[in-house]
């Protein structure tokens, strides 16, 4: 029962880590824009403060809603969202790793005719930082390369995220959509997790009309593929 209880402290302490720690990291360079007098960077730091901790309260809610086996009713709040800027940002953010012994390399690529799209901007938020922290925590290379294309579909926008890492099994990829599936290999014992991350992920997708498939082997990196109606 103890380690039990351990293990879901660790998991749950690593889900809330990364909203924690970049509106600490952002807190603290406020002060120093105040001081040199600009207010607008300071004001753009504070409202991506606020967007981290409305995604940490998100993911409360989706801890107890899915732990709870509530069936969930996703409000989403849609709105235009500027593409470029939206994606750039992940890459600035995700530039740095956390882990200092290895290196993550985010390569950006849009090519679409569209400069907006139409998403629930903090749940659409929380499926890339889900996608981008599985590809970083699944790859044991001390360079991490993950490559997100963006491009036009027929009546849509189509997001690839692909990796270096260490793949999925064609047993597990039936699989991994499924609440507390996690991937019984020797690489991902340490690894923590609840197994609703991308549960997390395909609900929120279908919930912006669209749908999520995954292209992986073993050992040969995966690729994400979100398409939706933006």
């Amino acid at each position: 029962t103890e380690k039990m209880r351990q293990e879901s402290v660790n998991a749950m302490t690593h889900e809330f880590k990364r909203p924690i720690s970049s509106a600490v990291a952002m807190t603290s360079v406020i002060p120093f824009y105040l001081e040199r007098g600009e207010q607008e960077r300071a004001l753009t730091f504070v409202k991506s403060i606020e967007i981290e901790m409305n995604k940490l309260t998100e993911y409360t809610k989706r801890i107890q809603q899915i732990s709870n086996n509530e069936k969930q009713h996703v409000k989403m709040n849609r709105t235009d969202v500027e593409i470029v800027p939206f994606f750039e940002y992940l890459q600035k953010r995700y530039a740095v790793s956390e882990d200092h012994q290895r290196k993550v390399i985010l390569n950006l690529m849009v090519e679409t005719a569209k400069q907006v799209m139409w998403v629930d901007l903090l749940h659409f938020s929380n499926v890339m930082d889900n996608l981008l922290e599985n590809a970083i925590k699944y790859t044991i290379s001390p360079v991490v390369t993950i490559d997100i294309n963006v491009t036009d579909t027929s009546n849509g926008l189509k997001v690839s995220i692909k990796d270096n890492g260490i793949g999925i099994s064609a047993s597990d990829k039936k699989h991994i959509f499924d609440k507390f599936y996690r991937v019984k290999r020797t690489e991902t014992k340490c690894k923590t997790g609840f197994g609703l991350g991308l549960t997390y992920v395909k609900s929120i997708v279908e919930a912006h009309r669209g749908t999520i498939s995954v292209i992986s082997e073993l050992n040969r990196g995966s690729e994400f593929i979100v398409i939706f109606q933006g």
